[in-house]
């Protein structure tokens, strides 16, 4: 990224949010085109959207709970290191 000069001034953001579809709602009433969201591979309750602001920095946003759930999806059963894929 550093060396991509059609990144420059861009950021991303990721917020957890405690109800996602009124806050789809209240985007798409502003104007703002977003997606439907996705659950998150690995857990049960995680729900993910990702959509692009009026200033062009990606926006995302996630709600649910991973208490009680694997963080890592998968382990490699010889040395127990998460695999993401």
């Amino acid at each position: 990224m550093l060396d991509n000069d059609g990144n420059h001034g861009k950021a991303t953001v990721t917020l957890h949010v405690s109800n996602l579809d009124a806050q789809i709602t209240r985007l798409k009433n502003a104007g703002i085109d977003v997606p439907e969201p996705v659950k998150v591979e690995g857990f049960e309750t995680l729900r993910y959207v990702e959509f692009t602001n009026p200033e062009d920095n990606t926006i995302g946003l996630l709600d649910g709970s991973s208490q009680g759930e694997s963080s890592c999806p998968q382990r490699h059963s010889k040395d127990n290191d998460c695999v993401v894929r």
